[in-house]
């Protein structure tokens, strides 16, 4: 009985002393799960409230406790699985399988909003007087496409998409808003995937919504070519984990590739532009069959990294610059191109 007692102490000490023992004390450190900053040791001086010291401890060590990402990650997975509940930063269960981006209380900031869309008007303005063609592009968030699968008694009510088309339209904005074209090609085609990259569509949403803007230019250039789905192979990728985590799934999301692209890829241009710390994409894409079609500039969100495929066929040269702070909020993209 003794030695019994004595195995069942060490075991648990074992599995007391192992998250102190992997404890990480490394600097500057990211969370995968989280996709943010670990907290970091606090700075300790005689002006420091006892309780502002207790609350960054006790988020320092919640952060870098050892075998955090396995605890969390086997938490996320029990609850799904008993009780259907996805316990995640960035990701809750809809209806029949879906999974979206976490639903937060929807505030709308409508002086924001307004001093975006002026934003918006005078960057046009600046396009204009240098006789560029300039057109603003709106997305929608998967929600609005799928709204149908939202979690049980969720009404989803997006007032903000209201005031900014309403504000674009006051300002005269030339631009495009791609929600009816998704809903509609969603009957029939799966525009954003089930449960992986709930943040963003996937190659069949991004091949109808970009010929949806595509088209639009079309008013200003007749001859701009669209692209056709014959010209690309379409293929299926298992996808077995949900971005930015741990969370086990298995769904096969579309992959558009060009079966015959035109168009070069070059670092033209690269250490000549000054990226502020969120502008981490940048593209220079070159296509010397068609020397003399317009040449475009994309300002970007996270919707079109790597969507060069579906539009720099058609331009003579194509520069994509992403940066978050082009941006705040999540369901816009920023499209500004510059036609000559």
């Amino acid at each position: 009985m003794k030695k019994l007692d004595l195995i069942t102490v060490i075991v648990f000490a074992v599995i007391l002393l192992i998250p102190i023992i992997t404890f990480n004390y490394k600097p500057e450190q990211i969370s995968d799960i989280d996709n943010r900053k670990l907290a970091e040791l606090p700075t300790v001086t005689s002006d420091t409230p006892v309780t502002d010291l207790i609350k960054e401890l006790n988020s320092y060590v919640n952060d870098r406790i050892g075998l955090r990402d396995y605890f969390i990650t086997s938490s996320v997975i029990l609850q799904d699985k008993l009780f259907g509940v996805l316990v995640h930063p960035l990701y809750t269960n809809g209806k029949e399988g879906y999974v979206f981006l976490k639903l937060n209380p929807q505030l709308t900031d409508f002086d924001y909003i307004n001093e975006f869309v002026d934003f918006v008007a005078k960057l046009q303005d600046y396009c204009r007087q240098r006789n560029a063609v300039f057109l603003f592009s709106l997305e929608p968030s998967k929600q609005i496409v799928y709204e149908q699968y939202l979690p049980e008694g969720v009404n989803y009510k997006n007032d903000r998409l209201e005031v900014m088309l309403k504000g674009l339209a006051e300002k005269k904005i030339n631009y495009v808003y791609t929600a009816p074209a998704l809903i509609e090609a969603s009957k029939e085609l799966q525009v954003y995937n089930v449960k992986y990259d709930a943040g963003h569509w996937n190659d069949h949403g991004a091949f109808v919504g970009i010929s949806i803007i595509l088209k639009n230019l079309q008013n200003n250039y007749p001859s701009l070519s669209l692209p056709k789905k014959e010209d690309y192979d379409i293929s299926y990728e298992l996808r077995t984990s949900l971005p930015v985590s741990y969370h086990p799934i298995r769904e096969e999301v579309p992959v558009y590739t060009l079966k015959n692209p035109q168009t070069v890829r070059l670092d033209t241009y690269k250490d000549e532009i000054k990226l502020n710390e969120t502008g981490w994409y940048y593209s220079y894409c070159l296509n010397p069959n068609k020397p003399t079609a317009p040449k475009i500039l994309v300002f970007m969100g996270s919707y079109f990294l790597g969507k060069e495929k579906y539009i720099a066929e058609s331009f003579s040269k194509t520069v994509f610059v992403h940066s978050y702070k082009n941006i705040r909020i999540l369901i816009i993209t920023l499209i500004s191109f510059n036609l000559t």
